[in-house]
């Protein structure tokens, strides 16, 4: 996963997010990664997207929840912008 921020023009790679596990399944986002882009996206100041290769469904179980969160699944083949249309 990769998080896009414009006001701080912030990129965050692989592994920065989740740790690099074996088992891809097993990379889950921590509560307080949750808690942290939930107020980044809290802020109107920031655009905040989610670049992965995990698919929809996986991302919106994980991730759907959070408002004004962009997303771009399986490496850019669908965005989902923050407003999410």
């Amino acid at each position: 996963m990769v998080v896009y921020c414009r006001r701080e023009r912030s990129v965050l790679a692989d592994g920065t997010l989740t740790p690099i596990v074996k088992v891809p399944s097993a990379a889950l986002p921590s509560k307080s990664l949750l808690k942290s882009l939930a107020a980044l996206c809290a802020d109107p100041k920031n655009v905040v997207y989610i670049i992965s290769g995990r698919n929809g469904d996986f991302l919106e179980e994980h991730l759907g929840h959070i408002p004004n969160l962009g997303r771009s699944e399986e490496h850019t083949s669908e965005l989902q912008s923050p407003s999410g249309s």
